[in-house]
């Protein structure tokens, strides 16, 4: 036993640089080896997927958030803003756009000004944009609105075509407005001094604005609102005429000092409000001078003067002579009386009869000369000559 521990012991000895390199060597190795990778529970496994399904979702959710309520854009849409203003607008939409630029609108607030408000958008031009109008409005729907119907047609990138409301102004293009429609009183007014055009086949006037210097129906001397008169309750065309009839007058006076209208032969004229604008809120009655019966006028109210025709006098024949003379006092001293006569012919001889002391004569009368007395004639010649004067 001691002859195999002393054998171990030499070959230590012997061996003992030998084995430090080997140490070395086998701890190189070891830390090189690939290291035992821990195994996860499949807890948590599942909690790990579970949490990726969820974002999943949110991020889902938010996108189809984003989307909603879009309509699916055609293939020949998103050529520009203006295609996605005409795909998105809707009933109630404000727009307004740059100078004779209205293909190419943007969306703005209908309290701020803007020219233009959506009634209805219609993929094809089928359904007329009065009726789309009307159907908008409802009850707030006045015929006799100062708002006109109008289109708005983007090209042909897009097919959808917008129906809406807009004021149009003096040359026919849309003036800014604020606040909607359907909130506004839609009284058709113009300013004092407006002169309005005539329709030539029935001398009506129409809603153009002409100059007064060329033919026109009416001149504008102003407004009344009929609201504080009647408050709420529809009142009826010969009320609202009574009160009207003042307030023009006063308006048509105040317009021509210091001249009288009775002076520009022209008349007030003025017309009831209809109830479906009274229902739909209109309140303003337009006070005017126009001519009676109607027809056309030209100039300025201010500038007319009444025509005076003097109607000429009817001609009565009239019996001229000088002052009466003895012949004709003897006439009327004799009792009788004669008719006027017209001068000249047979009844300008006059047979007067003989007195107690004196003969028979006539007395003649001719235009622009003294009566002439003539002796009468016998009735027999012969029983009762003539007298020859020497």
């Amino acid at each position: 036993m001691s002859t195999e521990t002393d054998s171990a012991s030499t070959c230590a000895l012997s061996t003992g640089d030998d084995s430090a390199d080997l140490d070395s060597a086998l701890a190189a190795l070891r830390s090189r080896a690939p290291q035992p990778v821990p195994r996860r529970s499949a807890r948590s496994s599942r909690r790990a997927a579970l949490g990726l399904a969820l974002s999943g979702l949110l991020v889902g959710g938010i996108f189809a958030a984003a989307t909603a309520g879009q309509e699916p854009r055609p293939e020949t849409a998103g050529a520009g803003p203006a295609d996605d203003v005409y795909l998105s607008a809707h009933p109630g939409s404000c727009l307004v756009w740059q100078p004779d630029q209205p293909d190419r609108p943007s969306f703005v607030q209908c309290t701020t000004p803007h020219l233009f408000e959506v009634a209805s958008a219609i993929s094809e031009p089928g359904e007329p944009c009065s009726l789309s109008a009307r159907k908008y409005l409802g009850a707030r729907f006045d015929p006799n609105s100062k708002f006109s119907v109008a289109e708005l047609s983007p090209g042909p990138s897009t097919q959808k075509h917008l129906c809406g409301l807009e004021l149009a102004g003096p040359d026919g293009h849309p003036v800014p407005v604020k606040g909607q429609v359907a909130e506004a009183d839609q009284s058709k007014l113009w300013p004092a001094g407006t002169c309005r055009g005539i329709d030539p086949k029935s001398d009506q006037p129409t809603d153009a604005v002409v100059d007064c210097a060329a033919p026109h129906s009416v001149e504008v001397v102003g407004a009344v609102d009929l609201g504080p008169h009647f408050h709420d309750e529809t009142p009826s065309d010969a009320d609202q005429l009574a009160a009207l009839e003042d307030s023009c007058a006063q308006l048509a006076s105040a317009y021509l000092t210091p001249r009288t209208v009775s002076s520009t032969g022209l008349s007030v004229i003025y017309h009831a409000i209809g109830p479906t604008s009274w229902a739909a809120g209109s309140r303003h009655a337009v006070c005017a001078l126009g001519p009676k019966p109607p027809g056309p006028i030209t100039g300025p109210a201010k500038s007319h003067h009444v025509v005076v025709q003097t109607p000429e006098p009817e001609w009565t024949p009239q019996r001229t002579s000088p002052e009466p003379g003895p012949a004709e006092n003897a006439i009327s001293n004799a009792g009788q009386n004669t008719p006027e006569r017209a001068i000249g012919g047979a009844d300008s001889i006059v047979q007067v009869p003989a007195g107690p002391d004196s003969p028979a004569h006539s007395i003649v009368s001719i235009p622009g000369l003294a009566p002439v007395t003539v002796p009468a004639m016998p009735e027999d010649p012969g029983a009762a000559p003539v007298p020859l004067i020497p």
